[in-house]
């Protein structure tokens, strides 16, 4: 189930306006990473906050929030904002 997530990220980030390539560069990145950080972006790309991400995955916020902001950041964003015009603040918010 978890190889799930990076698919249905990836299609989200297709859907938001991304040509079907970066959505697949995304999709391999975020099978790179452990599969916690799929789901976290998807809860998040799903409009949830932090702390019901981490409550949903018996982590903390911060964990959450660390997931984002670090591993994510450094592979999806970066994928999302050399491949596209699209601010990722347009997707995660």
């Amino acid at each position: 189930m978890q190889n799930l997530f990076p698919f249905l990220v990836a299609e989200k980030i297709r859907a938001s306006g991304c040509h079907q390539s970066v959505a697949e560069r995304i999709r391999l990145a975020l099978e790179d990473l452990p599969p916690d950080d799929s789901i976290v972006l998807w809860l998040r790309l799903q409009g949830r906050s932090y702390g019901d991400i981490g409550e949903t995955l018996n982590m903390n916020k911060g964990q959450a929030w660390n997931i984002i902001h670090h591993r994510i950041k450094r592979s999806v964003y970066s994928i999302i904002e050399h491949s596209t015009a699209i601010p990722v603040t347009a997707m995660v918010s």
